[in-house]
C-alpha cells in the first residue's frame, strides 16, 4: 500500500497546479486584449490615412485645375474605397469594422475622425485625429479619449505611444 501511495500526485499537488495555470490565464487575458485592440487601432489608422491621402489628392488636382476646395471633402468625390456608409449618414461617414470614419471641420482646418465604436450618442472609447493640412499648427497626428470616460481612453492612447496629454487628446 505504502508503494501505490507514492506513485501519484496528491490532490493539493494537483490543485496546486490547477490554481497556477488559473492565475496565469488570467494574466495573458489582458494581454491578449490590449494585442487585438492594438492590432484594431491599426485598422483605423489605416482608414484614416487613407482618407487623408485621398483628400490631399483631391486638393492637388483643385489646385492644378484652378478650382477652389469645398469647406469639407465629400466621400462622394474622393478616390477611396472604404466598405461601407454609415447608416443613417449624410454621405461623409464610412464604416470599416470597429470604426467610423468621418470628415469633418471643428475649426478652421479639415480633420478626419475614426471613431473606435460609434460617434452617435457618445459610444465609442477613443477616436483617431489626422488633419489633412501638413501646414496645420495643431499636431498631424492624435489619439483622443472619450470625455465621457477619459480615464480609459487615455490610458489606451499612452499604451499606444500617445504619450503627450491635454485633458483627453494625446500626441506622440
Amino acid at each position: 500500500m505504502n508503494k501505490m501511495l507514492k506513485q501519484g500526485f496528491t490532490l493539493v499537488e494537483l490543485l496546486a497546479v490547477v490554481i497556477i495555470l488559473a492565475i496565469l490565464a488570467s494574466l495573458s487575458v489582458g494581454s491578449y486584449k490590449k494585442s487585438v485592440e492594438q492590432t484594431r487601432f491599426a485598422e483605423g489608422l489605416a482608414a484614416a490615412s487613407a482618407v487623408v491621402e485621398a483628400i490631399n489628392r483631391a486638393i492637388f488636382d483643385e489646385k492644378i485645375e484652378g478650382r477652389t476646395s469645398p469647406s469639407v471633402h465629400k466621400y462622394a468625390t474622393l478616390d477611396v474605397n472604404l466598405p461601407n456608409e454609415c447608416v443613417g449618414d449624410s454621405g461623409n461617414c464610412r464604416a470599416t469594422k470597429y470604426f467610423h470614419v468621418f470628415v469633418e471641420k471643428p475649426g478652421s482646418e479639415e480633420v478626419v475622425r475614426a471613431y473606435r465604436g460609434k460617434k452617435a450618442g457618445n459610444n465609442y472609447t477613443y477616436y483617431i485625429e489626422i488633419y489633412t493640412s501638413y501646414a496645420s499648427s495643431k499636431d498631424k497626428l492624435a489619439c483622443v479619449g472619450n470625455s465621457a470616460n477619459e480615464e480609459k481612453g487615455k490610458v489606451f492612447c499612452q499604451s499606444m505611444g500617445y504619450t503627450t496629454c491635454t485633458g483627453h487628446s494625446c500626441t506622440k
